[in-house]
């Protein structure tokens, strides 16, 4: 699978530079309404795109030269992260800039980070900053917890939140590909993994065994199950589930169902 090159936010943004390209990856527009994380613990925030594919993906080798954030808070620092597709939907840590006290507004910072075609840019941040928009369905951010990701550290994100968009960007110098096609930022990232998640199924009218399976085949599990007298769905089949269709959960997510026993018995 190839995942195209996109940033949070719009559009690849382009400033030439004398004797190397640049290329602005992600966007601070927005307003900073939402945290994440706890108070008092360190998170490594990995933004993706709407279709659950990185979203700030590095197109070429290069240096990361300066980075920007949009916070509604101030206090703690935050540091540019980047990490590194593995196997299996995990990520390595791959470098992590110098920390930057948090001052409130759209604010940058130089750092010198140099990274690889399909590395991912992201932020840990060692307090519960106002960091993210909430006002977007395009993109959403996973992250690690307890503890953050550290570089050099392979693992897949802990945790998975959807419709917050991290308020990131961070300035791309890079010596552009023989054959053209840098100017333009384009280009694909093969073979980048996703996020794995539990993608919940539709169990109504299934069996409790079929409701099992479909849960195990979407990366969920079978949680509570309570039985209960319904006279349009037949005995032993799902009648409702707690969980709606195609919602997304961690993987391993259990989703508590209702399974009939059929009509009332009838009164003598």
């Amino acid at each position: 699978m190839s995942v195209v090159v996109m940033a949070v936010g719009g559009a690849l943004a382009l400033a030439p530079a004398a004797g190397a390209d640049t290329v602005t990856l992600g966007s601070t527009a927005g307003t900073p309404s939402q945290s994440l994380c706890s108070a008092g613990f360190e998170c490594t925030y990995v933004p993706f795109s709407n279709v659950y594919s990185p979203a700030l993906v590095v197109p070429y080798d290069g240096t990361v030269t300066s980075f920007a954030i949009n916070s509604g808070s101030t206090g703690g620092t935050v540091k540019l992260r980047v990490v590194r597709p593995a196997a299996g939907g995990r990520f390595t840590g791959a470098g992590t800039s110098a920390p930057v006290t948090i001052a409130g507004g759209v604010q940058s910072a130089t750092t010198s980070l140099p990274v690889r075609t399909g590395d991912l840019i992201g932020l840990e941040n060692d307090n519960s900053a106002v960091l993210f928009d909430n006002g977007t369905l395009t993109t959403f951010t996973a992250y690690y917890q307890l503890p953050a990701l550290g570089d050099g550290a392979s693992a897949a994100p802990s945790n998975v939140r959807s419709d917050r968009r991290l308020l990131l960007s961070a300035v791309l110098q890079f010596t552009k590909p023989a054959g053209g096609g840098g100017s333009s930022g384009g280009g694909t990232v093969p073979g980048t993994p996703v996020v794995p998640q539990c993608v919940v199924p539709k169990l109504r009218n299934l069996t409790l065994a079929k409701a099992k399976q479909a849960l195990t085949a979407a990366q969920c599990k079978l949680g509570k199950v309570t039985r209960v007298r319904d006279r349009r769905v037949k005995r032993g089949r799902v009648l409702s589930q707690a969980v709606a269709p195609k919602w997304r959960r961690d993987v391993g997510a259990k989703v508590a169902v209702k399974v009939s026993l059929g009509p009332p018995k009838k009164q003598r």
